[in-house]
């Protein structure tokens, strides 16, 4: 098992929101507002018929103190709700596991980033993230 791979239905959790906003010396805001998200796989092949089903409830790190970011994460939600299902969707069950979990984190985060106007977010952080 290499380490940071999703090789196994479960995978180690992050740390809650609480210990990084406690941790993050008072500068660190969570946004945790994100209802689960079910998506549905691409088959592992084109002989599979059947796709997998991620289960996945994202959350945010970002600067306490902009205020201004916290309100457009909000107004923003259900954008970053369908930008998190679109790319999971692009891959099959075989190749999230395959994938370093870090590097899926960093481009949920570069996606998100991208979308963002009065701010950025510091970190993609998973409350659930479980194939069934």
């Amino acid at each position: 098992v290499r380490k940071g791979h999703l090789t196994a239905d479960y995978r180690r959790m992050d740390p809650s929101p609480e210990k990084i906003s406690r941790t993050g010396k008072g500068q660190t805001e969570t946004y945790t507002n994100f209802r689960q998200i079910r998506v549905s796989l691409r088959p592992d092949s084109e002989d599979d018929m059947e796709n997998g089903i991620l289960v996945v409830v994202p959350w945010f790190s970002y600067d306490r103190e902009n205020i201004q970011l916290l309100e457009e994460l909000s107004q923003k939600e259900t954008k970053f709700e369908t930008l998190f299902a679109e790319y999971f969707s692009s891959f099959s069950k075989k190749e999230l596991k395959e994938k370093d979990e870090k590097q899926i984190k960093e481009e949920l985060l570069q996606l998100t980033n991208a979308q963002l106007v009065l701010g950025k977010i510091r970190a993609v952080y998973f409350d659930k993230f479980i194939f069934l």
